[in-house]
């Protein structure tokens, strides 16, 4: 049985955890919280060194092809008209005049134009190689291992490059962590303190913005493989609370981490990442479904799944293996809010830019804590559900590792309940619970009303 974890919103939690409440003292001591795997990436845009450190030469390539190299061109060609570019005679002049190198540079940034058109790649790696270094010292400092290179494994952090920034053609340095427990929640906070402080005193040459993400990747010592504990996890979190924390930094959610349900400035024909998900179960429906042939009321007594009325048949339903599941849902897009697609035995959140680091680094902690507790009051989840305007699709564990897919329609799962006194309850309560024997209480009750039992006469 899921964990419940008492606290609804992403305040709550917080304002939990500060007043000690019980619920969160006890949610904190879960085993899969104290058990709790991690990781943090990281993106920063490497623009440049700063002025003193920024060498001739790098700065001739990301100038070349720029109003500044046509301008240098020009000087050298009125005193010899048959003069050749040469790269040696270009960052002589750089070094020269590296003042107007430098303004020529930030122009180029601030008016979007082309960085280093011909040989990027080798401005670009020196940038993320300059950075990569200086964030190194902090990383080690704070006591961790970090090393050069694309991956980072269990033990050991990494920083590489990430690829373009697709705004403004800037080489985007991505510092990714090894496998973090609890224990090391004190000296990840050294780390975000260190690179804040960084990114503050380099203003303008070590940037973050809201298309640079802090994505955070959480798991278990087991991992988390399988598609339905991945469903599970993308149900639902406090977007409200967390778009009140991202918007100010212009995060682009649209493009690399969509909301749950669709945004204003969100292309609606998905619906958000749930409409991706919904589109995927309506996809495995289609291909194998079975629409449950009518029965009457009372043999629907017998037949109907555990949490779920007898009138509330579904349009169309399907048993596939959880395999088989796991593959469909591996096949979804990853720029989701909550990113069930990991190639990492994961699920990672990306909402966050790594604008929060450098703004409260504390803050940064929190939302670490606030997604763990979030996967682990999903993680032992045997029913799901997805809903939109028409029609509400119900996941739920079956026996031999199998899961079965119910689509219901609205009309169905709308109606409101009624308990044994004739009381309404409220919508919210639309799964009432369900004795050992799969009746409903009401209707065991007339049973035992109509029983032959009750007719005979008291003992005595």
């Amino acid at each position: 049985m899921a964990i419940d974890n008492g606290m609804k919103g992403f305040r709550t939690f917080f304002e939990a955890l500060k007043f000690n409440d019980p619920k969160a003292a006890n949610l904190q001591h879960h085993p899969f919280v104290r058990n709790a795997t991690f990781g943090v990436e990281i993106e920063l845009l490497a623009v440049a060194a700063p002025f003193d450190e920024m060498r001739p030469e790098w700065l001739a390539k990301a100038l070349e092809e720029s109003d500044f190299e046509k301008e240098f061109i020009k000087a050298y060609q009125h005193n010899n008209p048959d003069y050749e570019f040469d790269d040696r005679d270009f960052i002589n002049y750089i070094r020269m005049n590296k003042k107007a190198a430098w303004e020529a540079l930030w122009n180029q940034i601030e008016n979007y134009e082309y960085m280093g058109s011909k040989n990027d790649t080798v401005y670009r790696s020196t940038m993320i190689s300059f950075w990569g270094k200086k964030v190194s010292q902090i990383i080690t400092q704070a006591g961790f291992r970090i090393y050069p290179g694309k991956e980072a494994n269990s033990n050991i952090w990494a920083f590489g490059e990430d690829g373009d920034d697709s705004e403004f053609n800037l080489p985007v340095l991505e510092i990714r962590s090894a496998v973090l427990t609890q224990n090391d929640i004190p000296k990840l906070a050294n780390v975000f303190h260190g690179i804040a402080n960084l990114v503050k005193a380099n203003p303008k040459t070590l940037m973050a913005r809201g298309n640079t993400g802090f994505h955070i990747h959480v798991s278990n010592p087991n991992g988390i493989k399988d598609g339905f504990t991945r469903l599970a996890a993308a149900q639902t979190t406090d977007e409200d609370a967390i778009w009140d924390v991202s918007d100010r930094h212009d995060r682009a959610f649209e493009r690399h981490a969509a909301m749950n349900k669709p945004q204003d400035f969100e292309t609606r024909e998905n619906g958000g990442a749930h409409g991706r998900i919904m589109v995927m179960l309506d996809r495995i429906l289609s291909q194998n479904s079975r629409s449950p042939q009518p029965t009457s009321d009372f043999a629907a007594m017998f037949n109907f799944r555990p949490g779920e009325h007898p009138n509330q048949k579904p349009e169309s339903t399907i048993t596939i293996s959880g395999e088989e599941l796991t593959q469909y849902v591996m096949g979804l897009d990853r720029n989701a809010g909550i990113n069930v697609t990991s190639e990492h035995p994961t699920v990672e959140y990306r909402y966050l830019s790594s604008m929060l680091i450098i703004e409260n680094p504390q803050k940064a902690i929190e939302f670490i804590q606030y997604f763990i507790n979030h996967t682990a009051s999903m993680s032992n989840k045997d029913r799901i559900k997805f809903e939109n305007d028409d029609a509400r699709y119900v996941l739920t564990k079956m026996p031999h590792d199998t899961v079965r897919i119910d689509k219901l329609n609205k009309s169905n799962h709308e109606q409101e309940w009624e308990d044994e006194m004739g009381r309404s309850l409220p919508s919210t309560y639309k799964y009432p619970r369900i004795p050992r024997s799969g009746l409903p209480r009401k209707d065991l009750d007339q049973l035992q009303r109509r029983s032959p039992l009750n007719r005979l006469p008291p003992p005595g």
